[in-house]
């Protein structure tokens, strides 16, 4: 349940939805407006064969869920001791410096009420990654004269395409952790040679 997010006042502090007519913006306020489970998640799996060539390309998304993303409240909010913003847009984009279009309070604006619980960091979580992508060649024991090889190179999670601020929301939907290597292998019929090399994530 959160709080709406209307806009900002002509002062430039955050105005929200008053519910229940009290004067005042509390736990009262608040509405159900989603949920932070996927409405289905998908999976494609494809592999191209050429002569000795094996591609394999593995995508998986999810969609329909929405998350509040209370890091990026925290990095545009000046709550707490310190004071202090760290999110960039923020501090370009607030409302000393465009005005009355902006969603962040001026800098110098005091008494605001932040709101971490409202739809102001509620964000669409979904998401398309390519999970997988490895390249292999097969080398027969006609060739070899000793065994059949099958090399192959390897990368996960190589990017996902979201508009989700926040980072790797999509470990939520799994019951384990995600590996993140990139992978060079050499499989032979009896024996097999593994070296993880370097982990690559993009987010687009």
């Amino acid at each position: 349940m959160t709080t709406d997010f209307l806009q900002l006042y002509e002062s430039g502090k955050d105005t929200y939805q008053d519910m229940d007519n009290s004067g005042t913006i509390d736990g009262s306020d608040r509405r159900v407006i989603g949920k932070a489970t996927p409405d289905f998640t998908v999976g494609w799996n494809n592999t191209l064969t050429y002569k000795n060539w094996d591609l394999n390309l593995f995508f998986n998304g999810a969609f329909g869920a929405d998350r509040l993303n209370l890091a990026r409240f925290t990095m545009a909010s000046m709550v707490g001791d310190s004071r202090f913003i760290t999110l960039r847009e923020a501090y370009t984009d607030n409302f000393d410096k465009v005005g009355q279009s902006a969603i962040y309070p001026g800098l110098k604006v005091a008494g605001n009420n932040y709101q971490a619980v409202s739809t102001k960091w509620v964000e669409d979580a979904s998401y398309v990654r390519l999970e997988n992508i490895s390249l292999s060649y097969n080398l027969s024991k006609k060739v070899t004269k000793f065994a059949d090889i099958r090399l192959t190179l390897s990368c996960q999670n190589l990017f996902t395409i979201t508009g989700y601020k926040g980072l790797l929301f999509y470990r939520k939907y799994r019951k384990y952790p995600m590996p993140m290597p990139s992978l060079n292998q050499v499989d032979l019929t009896h024996y097999k040679y593994k070296t993880y090399v370097c982990s690559n994530h993009h987010v687009l």
